[in-house]
């Protein structure tokens, strides 16, 4: 459903067994054949956190490719478990590749996942502040075409999906210029650029 967050504009999904919460398109908003950086404003909400053994699933190729998802305590990770379509690391990597951690305090964040095909690496940002770099190989066949897949449990705001690599200062600096709007009460229209 749709929501006010603070005054901002917020897509929510709750309930045991949701199957409709957050984006899946028809075609992929980006793709394993080329570099990209997605980027996503969530809610923390105090009471919501993951329960153990479970996870919530923010970026998604729908079917089981999982390339960001939350668990419990604060662990960002990967879950590359369909090869069939895509879903998976090409290289020597882990699936279950731990991206970083971060106990995110109550309100709004930005979660920023950066893919660069040609160096080979993939890295996490919280905040826009980065994470360790991985060395990982996304398969060619792998779309992105989910956001907050059924088992997420909160609120979201703007998506960004770019078919490049934003710099550090880059990721920073839009950080920045959107956490004031976040921060005031004032309202902010939803929106999809890829």
């Amino acid at each position: 459903g749709i929501s006010n967050v603070n005054g901002i504009r917020a897509f929510s999904c709750f309930g045991k067994g949701t199957k409709s919460c957050g984006l899946t398109g028809n075609a992929s908003f980006v793709s394993g054949e080329s570099s990209f950086t997605t980027s996503v404003w969530i809610y923390k909400i105090a009471s919501e956190d993951v329960i153990k053994g479970e996870k919530w699933v923010i970026l998604s190729d729908g079917n089981g490719g999982e390339l960001l998802t939350q668990e419990k305590g604060g662990i960002f990770r990967s879950n590359m478990n369909n090869p069939a379509q895509g879903g998976s690391f090409i290289s020597n990597t882990d699936k279950k590749l731990v991206l970083g951690k971060a106990n995110l305090t109550p309100g709004w964040h930005l979660l920023t996942l950066r893919y660069d095909k040609e160096a080979g690496t993939l890295r996490l940002y919280i905040d826009g502040v980065g994470k360790k770099y991985h060395s990982v190989v996304i398969n060619e066949k792998y779309k992105i075409s989910s956001f907050f897949g059924p088992s997420y449990q909160g609120y979201f705001g703007l998506i960004y999906a770019y078919e490049n690599v934003f710099s550090d200062d880059i990721i920073y600096s839009n950080y920045q210029e959107m956490s004031s709007y976040y921060e005031e009460t004032s309202m902010i229209p939803f929106s999809l650029n890829s």
